[in-house]
């Protein structure tokens, strides 16, 4: 299995509050690799009333593979990075972690659905992008924003990205052999 590709995305309407979360990541998962573009959130008013209106949405990937084990701990970290934005018990920051693979996007959630695998320590994993006919697609579940042109986009280029340099290692590994 080819290693994984970690991939967060941060929902807040503070654009100094990605700059900090980005470098609690950092130090946490290393060196980013892509950023996206500061998107609009308007796909849903689910988060408004903890986190406000005119919601904004950026991704980042990182540099280092990503293991499969233990992958529910990601979702842990993350969670408790949210507890360090409170205002008034209120997140100040929603972080969506999950990865990236050659086949599909997944999203880390605690929140169970029929469609979602147990990863453990009540944290599950949602296949929210299938890769089919040389594009990410959505499946029914897919949440709207994450069906967007924009999203689609970016999360394309990241797969090419990752794809030329999974098929370079293969290629220094035989080499050496």
């Amino acid at each position: 299995m080819d290693p994984l590709k970690l991939i967060v995305g941060l929902l807040s309407n503070q654009h100094r509050t990605f700059s900090r979360v980005r470098e609690l990541l950092e130090r946490r998962y290393g060196e980013i690799d892509f950023a996206s573009s500061i998107m609009d959130f308007s796909h849903t008013r689910y988060y408004e009333k903890e986190l406000g209106t005119e919601l904004k949405r950026i991704f980042f990937t990182f540099k280092k593979p990503l293991k499969s084990e233990n992958l529910f701990k990601i979702k842990l970290h993350t969670r408790k990075l949210e507890s360090l934005f409170l205002n008034e018990n209120n997140r100040q920051v929603n972080i969506d972690p999950g990865y990236l693979a050659l086949d599909k996007m997944v999203l880390f959630t605690a929140k169970n659905y029929g469609h979602r695998i147990y990863l453990g320590r009540g944290i599950f994993a949602e296949s929210t992008l299938k890769y089919e006919n040389n594009t990410f697609a959505p499946w029914p579940w897919t949440f709207p924003d994450y069906k967007t042109t924009s999203y689609i986009k970016f999360f394309n280029k990241v797969r090419q990205a990752y794809r030329e340099e999974i098929s370079s290692k293969q290629k220094r590994v035989k080499a050496c052999a």
